[in-house]
């Protein structure tokens, strides 16, 4: 019998060597898949989805927030969402931009 509290989870090297082939895995299967996705879009498609993107990038950079917050409460995109759009850079948008007015010069 284990004394671990219910839902812990020891990190054995073997866990950690199946999580890291595991997000190989999946940055592997968005670089291979992602760019085709796009590229079958319609102008007027991308052209829109790029436009709501960037209010909502904006609308983050002026009121704040977490790279959470931008994913899942601005752009309406679950759990799943978290790798692709950090190897994007969003944590990148999410940490740099800040237009809020106690940053303004």
């Amino acid at each position: 019998m284990s004394n671990d509290p219910p839902g812990f989870v020891r990190l054995t090297p073997e866990l950690m060597a199946q999580i890291s082939d595991s997000l190989k895995a999946r940055f592997a299967d968005i670089k291979e898949r992602y760019p085709a996705l796009v590229e079958a879009c319609p102008y007027e498609m991308k052209l829109a989805v790029t436009a709501w993107v960037m209010r909502a990038i904006v609308q983050h950079a002026e009121q704040g927030g977490t790279f959470r917050v931008l994913i899942y409460h601005r752009l309406g995109f679950g759990p799943d969402a978290y790798v692709p759009l950090y190897d994007a850079g969003g944590m990148t948008i999410s940490n740099e931009f800040d237009l809020s007015k106690d940053n303004a010069v």
